[in-house]
């Protein structure tokens, strides 16, 4: 087999992430190649690349090659040949035997036995989704379904929950079955797979006639589900991911549907106002917020030392007579990466609050957030709002 050094580092580069970490099975920190394919697996995902080049006799390069073929021009061409147990490869005058494994012991791909639920699918909607929910997904394995994003399929959504915020996504997604209604998608999942979209993402040119056209063409998605897996196909790549099993918690009773108040504010200036904070700001520092007469008021304190500023908002009172204050708080380290995200995007964030004990919707566009307060009575230290998660 001949290919370049720019095209061989490149999917190797890019199946690194689903290359095995642990010892289990040693075949897996290795790539494949194989019938027109490369291919990577931790056992978790498995990630295929189309390669014209993989044509010929089954190898498994190991991941080592690709820095020692780091130091040749791009342009040269590497000639790799099976050897037993391992490989040589050789680019001008350098050559080097490796060694990495049988390829008959390299794990097969999945077969996607019992689908479930099949369709194509917008995928720069998908994935952003999946992308975007991830990030409020669990980071401590103790309650594994919260370390997924679920796709809900009924209301064509990508939910992700961590206890203290809950982070809703529209997506497209195949239409629900009797059997098949949520998938739960393992976080680490989502970050292989956003990797790839990046690098792979190719957009329908069928009808395309103008750069308006292309501007504007879909970067579509096949999707098949089963119970247990979830594959997806694009451009040059086969991914597949097992789905984790359990029952995501019913996040729809955690939106709130009776508040008192809607809050308007443009989050570069929330940004910029909790950035003034910072001075008496810790990591459990609370932030409160309090509004009235156009203007958004913001507390912290931390060992003794206070501060506040002000930013003007568009604050609406809702209902008749609210037996709720105009006020609520949350924890610094939950507020601020949250701003700064929406920061980062175009739009306004709107706050709709029923008090300082309930969670607040915060939306900008069709993207929805619950934020989890910290209850903080009149001159009494915060404590944290139970969650029903």
């Amino acid at each position: 087999m001949q290919i370049t050094v720019e095209r061989l580092l490149a999917l190797m580069r890019d199946l690194k992430p689903t290359t095995g970490k642990g010892t289990t099975l040693p075949i897996t920190r290795h790539v494949l190649v194989q019938d027109g394919w490369f291919a990577a697996t931790d056992l978790s995902v498995y990630t295929r690349l189309a390669c014209e080049e993989a044509a010929g006799e089954a190898m498994v390069l190991p991941m080592r090659l690709a820095e020692i073929l780091a130091h040749e021009r791009p342009s040269a061409v590497v000639t790799l040949t099976p050897e037993k147990g391992g490989v040589k490869a050789q680019a001008g005058s350098s050559q080097v035997e490796l060694v990495s494994g049988n390829p008959d012991e390299f794990p097969p791909v999945p077969k996607m036995d019992g689908v479930l639920a099949t369709g194509v699918v917008d995928g720069d909607r998908l994935v952003r989704a999946l992308d975007e929910a991830s990030a409020y997904a669990a980071t401590e394995d103790s309650r594994v379904v919260l370390t997924t994003v679920c796709l809900d399929f009924a209301g064509q959504v990508a939910v992700a929950a961590n206890g203290f915020a809950l982070s809703i996504q529209p997506c497209q997604l195949p239409a629900p079955t009797d059997a098949l209604k949520k998938a739960l998608v393992p976080r680490d999942s989502v970050r292989t797979l956003v990797r790839l979209w990046k690098a792979y993402r190719r957009p329908d040119v069928s009808g395309v006639r103008t750069t308006a056209d292309l501007a504007l063409a879909r970067c579509t998605v096949a999707m098949a589900l089963t119970q247990v897996k979830m594959q997806l196909l694009f451009g040059q790549v086969e991914w597949y991911t097992d789905l984790t099993q359990g029952e995501f918690p019913n996040y729809q009773q955690l939106i709130p549907t009776e508040v008192n108040y809607r809050l308007t504010v443009h989050p570069a200036v929330l940004q910029g106002a909790l950035g003034r904070l910072a001075p008496v700001v810790s990591e459990n520092s609370i932030v409160r917020l309090s509004w009235g007469d156009g203007m958004l008021k913001l507390q912290a304190a931390a060992e003794g030392e206070q501060m506040s500023t002000s930013i003007p908002c568009q604050a609406e009172v809702l209902a008749p007579v609210p037996k709720d204050p105009p006020r609520i708080a949350f924890g610094h380290h939950l507020l601020l990466p949250f701003v700064r995200d929406c920061a980062a995007r175009p739009g306004v964030l709107a706050l709709e609050v029923k008090g300082p004990t309930s969670p607040a919707l915060c939306t900008m566009g069709d993207r929805r957030f619950v934020l989890m307060p910290m209850y903080v009575a009149e001159d009494q230290p915060a404590k944290a709002v139970p969650v029903g998660t």
